[in-house]
Formats: C-alpha cells, sequence, structure tokens
C-alpha cells in the first residue's frame, strides 16, 4: 500500500507566453522503496516525475512547459480549467504499481 499527496501550479512563461505547470509531492512505500512516480493529465500518456531519492518516503517534483521540446509531446492541462483531474501512478523496487485516479489540481491527498 503506498500514499501520496501532491499540489498542482500554473504559471504563465514570460519569454513564451505558455503555460507552465508544475506538481510536487510526496509517496510512501511501506515495505520497499518509492521507484518511480509518473504523472498524466490525459489519461493515455504518463510524464515521469524526478525523485529526490530511492527511499520509503520520496518527495518527487515535475515540471512541463518549460522546455520548447515539451509542445512535441502533448499540451499542458488546459489553463482555463482549474479542476482537471490528474493520475498518479507509483511504483516500487518489488514492481508493485499502484494508480491514483482523479487527483484534482486543486485537492491533494491519496490514497492507493
Amino acid at each position: 500500500r503506498a500514499l501520496v499527496d501532491a499540489a498542482f501550479s500554473e504559471e504563465e512563461d514570460d519569454d513564451e507566453g505558455s503555460v507552465v505547470v508544475r506538481a510536487s509531492g510526496r509517496a510512501f512505500d511501506r515495505h520497499g522503496v518509492v521507484a518511480s512516480v509518473e504523472i498524466s493529465w490525459t489519461g493515455s500518456r504518463w510524464f515521469v516525475a524526478t525523485l529526490d531519492a530511492l527511499v520509503a518516503k520520496a518527495t518527487w517534483s515535475f515540471t512541463w512547459g518549460d522546455e520548447p521540446w515539451h509542445h512535441f509531446h502533448g499540451p499542458p492541462p488546459p489553463a482555463d480549467r482549474p479542476n482537471y483531474n490528474i493520475s498518479l501512478r507509483v511504483s516500487d523496487d518489488s514492481g508493485n504499481l499502484a494508480v491514483f485516479h482523479g487527483l484534482n489540481a486543486r485537492t491533494s491527498p491519496g490514497e492507493l
């Protein structure tokens, strides 16, 4: 079983005029270490978050829209819809995988 929480924010990139999405949070694994955290807002494409370390209580972060090549891999969450749904996919060092659907951009806690 794993626990996750997350915070999401959007800002406009002054240089490009595009939206930059930032997400961060924590993932916990009770019997091993968190090996990866992925985030999706499309329901079909997953993007890898950055882990601070491979530990049982890991913090993660994710930024989308701050690199020119990002638009080749799909649009960011719509800036005009503050309640879009986010999914997180967390795996541990034993290959266990848990997916939490329906995290709202304005709410954070979830249990997998």
